[in-house]
């Protein structure tokens, strides 16, 4: 077992069914308190934090913001590996299997988007690991789905947005129905009765491009790029509409779908979250604790502020609560 490497022997680089049986320990604990575990058992231990979309990514961002505390609790490098592919599947598979080539003498843990993760299964896309590994931590709060206009829109609020929606299409930036911001569409559709055309884009750049060029009139962005302002440049666009469970405190006058559409359920949230499959329970917690610890360091409060990232690290009892609830919306809107 990885915890008596940990204590007294070299460590190997544990296979793909050693993985797994390491796995089902982290399912047995996952409910207990991170609070109950320090982060001793990780002092002088070489972690790989794997996720999928590089850096100013929703998931590579709270890595790097805590990468430095992290290192020092420990005492040993904490590296941020970036595995892209899959909508995060694949990094996923990286750290439930690691290659021959990964570092025999760490233990690897997964930060990623759970939101994709479940928006490519529901899709019909195959992401058989994530049915063998328990999410044990959130480590983003605050964090949701923005509709957005250019500045300069004539659509100055949802009002207008909803009032235009019913007349004609309105032209929309998306990445795609069965990607990122997909099942936000697909809300308003169905929440509002608006309807939509669509330029099917690849990154955040172009939806902005696109908007800058009047290509397309409205798309979505995630809150944390959003200033108090309810702008981002460049270009300067305009929140008119959340997705999150509640209102932004970013964006305060801002109202939520599930205001709009006088139903709770219509809200979803873009969760960073941590998974396990190649270390023990103990290990796990002292992970959780571990986050939890260096989210609070003041260095990392006061960077979390400058980009505009909040940064909470929740343990796995509400975790638990938010991917039930986010697998009964994806229930009711099939893509």
């Amino acid at each position: 077992m990885l915890e008596g490497r940990v204590k007294s022997q070299p460590r190997a680089r544990p296979n793909r069914r050693t993985a797994l049986q390491l796995t089902a320990c982290a399912l047995a604990s996952a409910a207990l308190p991170a609070a109950a575990a320090g982060f001793e058992l990780l002092k002088d231990q070489r972690i790989v934090l794997v996720e999928s979309y590089g850096v100013g990514s929703i998931t590579h961002m709270p890595l790097s913001l805590m990468h430095a505390a992290l290192s020092a609790r420990t005492g040993a490098p904490v590296t941020i590996l970036t595995v892209p592919g899959e909508g995060g599947a694949a990094a996923l598979e990286y750290v439930c299997d690691p290659p021959p080539s990964a570092a025999a003498d760490s233990i690897y843990f997964y930060v990623g988007d759970l939101t994709t993760l479940l928006l490519r299964q529901a899709g019909g896309a195959q992401v058989p690991v994530l049915e063998k590994v328990q999410p044990v931590a959130k480590i983003s709060a605050g964090v949701s789905s923005a509709l957005i206009v250019p500045d300069n829109s004539l659509l100055q609020s949802i009002n207008d947005f909803i009032a235009e929606g019913r007349k004609r299409p309105i032209r929309m930036a998306t990445l795609g129905r069965r990607a990122p911001f997909g099942l936000e569409l697909t809300m308003l559709e169905r929440r509002l009765g608006l309807s939509f055309t669509e330029k099917v884009v690849s990154t955040r750049k172009e939806i902005l491009a696109a908007l800058a060029s009047g290509d397309v009139e409205a798309s979505f962005l995630i809150t944390r790029t959003v200033v108090p302002a309810t702008r981002v440049v460049p270009p300067p666009v305009r929140v008119l509409l959340t997705f999150g469970a509640q209102r932004s405190p970013r964006t305060p006058t801002v109202p939520t779908l599930a205001e709009e559409a006088g139903d709770p359920k219509a809200a979803t949230t873009a969760s960073v979250l941590m998974f396990t499959s190649t270390a023990n329970a103990s290990l796990v917690d002292a992970m959780v604790a571990l986050l939890g610890d260096a989210a609070a360091d003041p260095a990392v409060k006061r960077a979390m502020e400058n980009v505009n990232f909040p940064l909470e690290i929740t343990p796995a009892a509400y975790v638990d609560v938010e991917v039930r609830r986010f697998k009964r919306i994806m229930h009711e809107y099939p893509q």
